[in-house]
């Protein structure tokens, strides 16, 4: 492993340089192109900051620790693959902790505290929370010095914590846009009886897009028991009350959702017309997504690449590191035989 002391050699200038001029809070400032030149050495060598001593002088671990929602689903799957391969190039150990309930988030924070993690990538900690112990656990640990990134979340001013998003608002607009080019004349939009800044997201972008194209969409919201589970009876009566004499564009905003939808127009009697008089897409691209009948229309998310950056991000603001803005990919429609343009 390439030292302080490799590098001189390889630039040329001495050690107490180039210590300067890997420090990303230096005492001293180092010429642009003697920085330049000693960068290049450490590319070369294939140098690694040591992080380890300069966190601990602060009181700091270098661990990362990690927080994310127990939901047994691929999206989750790819955050964490994308989470642990920025943290293994980066040479920073992160701890992974899943939970759901505001008990299982104040743990997290207990652990992250008595293990003085250094930063920690997680979600919002409750859209509908009302427990303060929660916004006061993020107090205590900003004020502390420790680093965070959000996902998937508004901003929040009064933490002033980085916030990375995937794009929501477009994918509803991919959904309308689609939609539209199938040539449906009523356009619906199906979302969980729940507030979420996803889904509420997700629906906004439909609406709006719908609009500028001086169409309007109805609003459905279903009740569930679970990430999973609908309120089959609700959507029985929702789905009786679709026109019956165009042809009618369905928005679900995740695939369970949807899945559910296209389960009871199967029962209703109407599954043939599923991906003819009857389009629909989901959000989410699950698995199971491709294996419906028939295979459903969904907008895929690119949860690798925000894991992955996430975790680039925050380790450069552990280090002192300057990243330009990230800029995640789009999500992305894929069609199947739920839904199909007219030619």
């Amino acid at each position: 492993m390439a030292t302080l002391k490799d590098i001189a050699r390889d630039s040329g200038f001495s050690v107490s340089v180039v210590s300067r001029a890997l420090n990303p809070h230096p005492d001293q400032q180092v010429a642009a192109e003697t920085k330049r030149k000693i960068e290049e050495s450490m590319r070369k060598l294939n140098y690694r900051r040591n992080h380890t001593a300069s966190l601990l002088a602060r009181g700091r671990s270098i661990a990362i620790g990690v927080f994310l929602p127990r939901y047994r689903d691929v999206l989750i799957a790819e955050l964490v693959f994308g989470i642990s391969a920025a943290a293994a190039e980066y040479d920073f150990p992160c701890n992974c902790y899943f939970g759901m309930s505001e008990n299982d988030y104040l743990h997290f924070f207990d652990q992250v505290n008595d293990a003085g993690s250094s930063g920690i990538l997680t979600y919002h900690f409750g859209d509908n929370s009302t427990d303060n112990r929660l916004s006061e656990a993020f107090k205590r640990y900003w004020k502390s010095g420790g680093n965070v990134i959000l996902l998937n979340t508004p901003p929040n001013a009064e933490f002033h914590e980085t916030t990375l998003n995937i794009n929501n608002i477009a994918g509803g607009k991919l959904a309308a846009n689609h939609l539209i080019e199938c040539g449906c004349k009523s356009f619906y939009c199906f979302s969980p009886k729940s507030y979420s800044y996803m889904q509420n997201a997700r629906c906004n972008g439909f609406a709006g897009e719908l609009a500028k194209n001086g169409l309007s969409s109805g609003q459905y919201w279903v009740n569930f028991n679970g990430f999973q589970e609908y309120d089959n009876g609700l959507l029985t009566q929702y789905i009786a009350q679709l026109p019956q004499d165009r042809k009618v564009g369905i928005f679900a905003t995740n695939d369970y959702l949807a899945l559910s939808i296209m389960r009871v127009i199967h029962n209703s009697g109407m599954g043939k017309e599923i991906g003819r008089r009857i389009q629909i897409v989901g959000f989410d691209d699950m698995p199971g997504a491709s294996f419906a009948t028939p295979p459903l229309t969904s907008i895929s998310q690119p949860f690798y690449q925000l894991g992955y950056i996430s975790m680039a991000r925050l380790i450069a603001m552990i280090t002192g590191e300057k990243l330009p803005e990230p800029e995640l990919p789009e999500p992305e429609l894929i069609i199947r035989a739920s839904s199909s343009p007219e030619k």
